[in-house]
């Protein structure tokens, strides 16, 4: 079931189109990117693997499984905080900030609880 935020972001992804009728040929200009319900909710569960991936990381420490652990935990992250700047920049102001509100302090939790972690060995 997608989250309450997800679904109000969800009207992000319609296009809004702008006509031109002054100019010879027939265009159409987006507006901005439109984003899609699927991408926030990817964005959703990409935090949820990273989360996964940090217990992992962080239970592992000491094992010989630690340094596989980690670098997922950290690709996972990493790929959190991407999604997190693309989807700041696809969405209308009024969206992007209520979107930033909502998410940077779990991230910000996520990079703090990565940069934690002791590097493995090799």
């Amino acid at each position: 079931m997608p989250s309450l935020f997800s679904s109000i972001l969800c009207k992000e992804s319609y296009t809004h189109f702008i006509h031109r009728s002054k100019v010879k040929s027939t265009r159409w200009f987006t507006k901005r990117k439109p984003i899609s319900f699927e991408a926030i909710c990817l964005f959703e569960h990409a935090i949820k693997i990273a989360t996964e991936e940090m217990v992992y990381a962080v239970q592992s420490q000491g094992s010989i499984y630690y340094e596989g652990d980690y670098r997922v935990a950290s690709d996972a992250v990493h790929v959190c905080l991407d999604q997190f700047h693309h989807l700041l920049q696809s969405l209308s102001t009024e969206h992007a900030q209520r979107f930033q509100h909502h998410w940077s302090e779990p991230l910000f939790q996520l990079r703090s609880r990565l940069d934690s972690l002791p590097l493995p060995l090799s």
